[in-house]
């Protein structure tokens, strides 16, 4: 058995296998319908129409064995580096650092190797054209920093050292064959999809061969380092002044199986080109960012810290920075902006008196800063005694790192109109980046791929068009709702097979100042109102415990907490507009109770009441 723990969403299902087990009950099955004939409409049948679909010719039956890895960075103690940030900075620089040790690995045993291959996916999953022989408990190697950089030029360091160990994986260690396709099957929960999992990590490994071309975020995702040198123009890749972003191109790519009449099984495995556009950070200093941010109708209130703050402090929270006012540089996230400065702000120097930050790196460093008055960067970190501690940096000696795409809360309205707009493009165009993308893949002549006997089309399948017919929901109970033509509009959406019934749930309505509170006798009549729309629904639900208080994120745990233990089974919460931490912990805490919980703002609730807007409720429960 494998050493990994298996992923929530799995433990989730083998619980409820055995639950439904122990209840002697069937589980049924998801099966997709046979393939249906064109529609009667003639218009759009018999159009030949070019898709973003390359198929892979595989000519060879070649053995595959999979194993999981292991990769740590060694310094004082071990970091794993195969699991995945939440960070792209982290995300994308552990991906570099995981494939070079792996490429260290692989020229330490090239002898043995000859001509096998490993196809790694850059974090826990190693595939071999033959059998390693791993031991039970895993084979463990260790690589100085030195041996590393021989063979990665471009890798970053962070560690001393690195610990490689790969471990058997007993039940599925040996995979289906390439050009065997008995795994396709109507049954979706029986769909053997590791085929397809392989030919996503094999077309990806001459993009994780050269870090200074591209950068990718997973086996499906890589974006372009340099778009022109596989013939894109800078207008395909647009700037972004309002933000200080630029458009970063790349490919979502997936392995599809396709029909294929010419094949002995009528089928084949193909590549799914998909371009993808997204905005990315500048590498620059955090003070140049924050200028442009600001743009230059705001000098006036440069000294007023705690306005910069409130401006930017949401597009500039999240970023990795690196100073670069010393000799060793230090990487850090930004936790947010303090509201002091330089001049305001103070340290304790060790034997000496408390000094400001401005007099300690000027003194210390001679750093001649242009904007002492702009706020602080706060780094959170552990102290050497494991307590909650907080860093203080300049703006003007931290520079952004590569590789950080633009988060939604990065992104004000006017660069996401700007973005849509300078991304949209005609078919034709986006027909010839699909193409380019595809190229940029280099599988022509990739000795991944040879070695596999697998040839890549160059260009995309062309099919005849056909005429869908209208889709059916059909139910345990043979039922079966069909939309109406011609719009295929599901006009009986608020008629149910089942009534959904709650006979025990809670409406809380929390308030943090007392400007944003309101009364019991507002929140019953909203929940009066939303009890109307749910009867309405064909929804059942009893009467709630209705409940007014002030309380805060760390509150809220306790109190779900508690609900649970009484057999509640929904919370409705209103909460004040900029709560963003009761949301949060209210849906955090909801996966570990599973009480199920809806949020609404208070603004929306007070919209109810005072103006009759029902709108909140609509988008809850959809109406005619």
């Amino acid at each position: 058995m494998s050493t990994f723990q298996p992923r929530k969403a799995t433990t989730i299902m083998q619980d409820a296998e055995k639950a439904l087990e122990l209840a002697k009950l069937q589980i049924g099955s998801t099966l997709l319908a046979e393939k249906k004939q064109p529609g009667t409409i003639d218009v759009g049948n018999g159009q030949r129409v070019v898709t973003n679909v390359y198929l892979l010719e595989m000519s060879k039956t070649k053995d595959l064995f999979r194993y999981e890895v292991n990769v740590s960075g060694v310094r004082q103690r071990e970091f794993d580096l195969t699991t995945r940030s939440s960070s792209d900075y982290r995300n994308a620089l552990r991906r570099l650092q995981c494939y070079s040790v792996l490429r260290a690995f692989k020229i330490k045993h090239a002898s043995v190797l000859s001509k096998e291959r490993l196809y790694y996916d850059c974090g826990s999953i190693l595939i071999s054209t033959f059998d390693l022989n791993v031991p039970v408990l895993g084979a463990e190697e260790l690589f100085t920093l030195d041996q590393i950089k021989q063979h990665s030029p471009h890798f970053f360091n962070g560690f001393d050292s690195f610990k490689l160990k790969i471990l058997p994986v007993h039940d599925t260690k040996k995979l289906l064959k390439l050009t065997d396709f008995s795994y396709v099957t109507n049954d979706a929960a029986n769909i053997d999809r590791t085929t397809q999992q392989f030919l996503d990590i094999a077309t990806s490994q001459d993009v994780f061969e050269d870090p200074s071309l591209y950068t990718h975020f997973s086996a499906s995702d890589f974006y372009l380092l340099n778009p022109s040198f596989f013939g894109f123009t800078d207008q395909d890749c647009p700037v972004f002044p309002s933000n200080s972003s630029f458009l970063g191109i790349g490919m979502h790519k997936g392995i599809r199986t396709v029909e294929n009449a010419s094949s002995k099984s009528q089928m084949s495995e193909a590549i799914v080109a998909s371009v993808k556009k997204t905005p990315f950070h500048f590498v620059e200093l955090v003070s140049d960012k924050l200028l442009k941010l600001l743009g230059p109708n705001f000098a006036s209130r440069m000294k007023d810290t705690e306005w910069v703050k409130e401006r930017v402090e949401g597009f500039l929270k999240g970023l990795f920075v690196v100073t670069n006012h010393t000799e060793k540089s230090r990487v850090f996230e930004i936790h947010g902006l303090s509201t002091t400065n330089l001049y305001t702000e103070f340290i304790q120097r060790e034997g000496g008196p408390k000094v400001s930050l401005f007099e300690y790196y000027t003194q210390t460093y001679h750093i001649d800063f242009k904007y002492p008055n702009l706020p602080l960067i706060v780094n959170k970190y552990k102290s050497l005694q494991n307590a909650d501690a907080i860093r203080y940096f300049p703006m003007e000696v931290c520079v952004i790192q590569d590789n950080q795409r633009v988060t939604t809360h990065q992104q004000d309205p006017q660069a996401t109109r700007e973005m849509i707009r300078k991304t949209a493009i005609p078919p034709a165009e986006l027909k010839k980046q699909n193409a380019l993308l595809k190229n940029s893949l280099q599988l022509d002549g990739s000795e991944y791929l040879n070695g596999l006997g697998i040839k890549c089309h160059k260009d995309p399948i062309e099919v005849v068009s056909r005429v869908l017919s209208p889709p059916e929901l059909e139910f345990a109970s043979r039922a079966k709702l069909v939309p109406k033509l011609p719009r295929c509009s599901w006009s009986d959406a608020n008629k149910y097979f089942s009534t959904a019934t709650c006979n025990k749930w809670v409406a809380l309505a929390l308030f943090g100042a007392q400007q944003d509170a309101i009364n019991m006798e507002q929140w019953t009549e909203f929940v009066k109102r939303f009890r109307s729309v749910l009867a309405k629904n064909r929804m059942n639900f009893a009467e709630p415990q209705i409940l007014v208080r002030q309380a805060t994120g760390a509150d809220l745990k306790l109190l779900i907490q508690g609900y649970y233990e009484q057999g509640f089974e929904y919370m409705l919460i209103a909460h004040p507009d900029n709560a963003d931490q009761i949301h949060h912990a209210m849906k955090y805490i909801e996966q570990k109770t599973e009480v199920v919980t809806q949020g609404v703002k208070i603004s929306t609730v007070k919209n109810v009441i005072f103006k009759d807007r029902f709108l909140t409720l609509a988008n809850i429960y959809p109406q005619d």
